[in-house]
């Protein structure tokens, strides 16, 4: 520890002692940077708390010493096999007023513009339902994305070639040379291209 080497030494036991002061000392910025106070109310749910925490770090980038970061937030319980239109509900309840707390608080930093926020999913779901009210895995994926200069408002890709209609039960159904079964639609573009 504290770069001591000795005849017993190796390599090994250099890069563990590195990395263990660097992990000390990075813990040390990480508890300054939870100490930045923030503009924007933040929900007090999961993705309120990432978000937030997110932000803070964001605003103490400089006593940091980065000029550009990656973050990763995991917002889970999206995968409805059962009751897919209550679930949806309560799990965009607790997203969006958080992504909501996040863009005002970049744009009071006057960060907005060099922000990107960007959500997705592994696989796609089903586009009619199971017979649990859920939906079920399905190809592709799905995303979107947010910031300050993203050009929203957009579908890349190929979408929806063929047609649209109302079954007998009135369930939405999908033709067309890119649908399986159940509304798999097989993706024109891959979303991490």
């Amino acid at each position: 520890l504290n770069n001591g080497t000795e005849t017993q030494s190796s390599v090994f036991g250099e890069m563990w002692s590195d990395e263990m002061l660097r992990a000390i000392n990075e813990n040390a910025i990480l508890k300054q940077a939870e100490q930045e106070t923030l503009t924007a109310t933040f929900p007090t749910t999961n993705a309120g708390k990432q978000f937030s925490m997110t932000a803070r770090l964001l605003k103490a980038h400089t006593k940091r010493g980065t000029d550009r970061d990656v973050f990763y937030i995991d917002v889970g319980g999206y995968d409805n096999h059962v009751d897919l239109k209550y679930w949806q509900k309560i799990r965009f309840e607790e997203l969006d007023p958080a992504l909501d707390a996040f863009r005002q608080e970049m744009k009071a930093q006057g960060k907005w513009d060099d922000v990107v926020v960007v959500a997705v999913t592994d696989f796609a779901r089903t586009l009619t339902p199971n017979s649990s009210r859920g939906s079920d895995h399905a190809w592709g994926g799905n995303l979107f994305a947010m910031g300050g200069k993203v050009r929203g408002k957009r579908i890349l890709g190929t979408h929806t070639i063929g047609d649209w209609y109302k079954d007998e039960n009135g369930d939405m159904k999908h033709t067309g040379p890119l649908t399986l079964s159940r509304g798999r639609i097989i993706p024109t573009l891959s979303y991490n291209a």
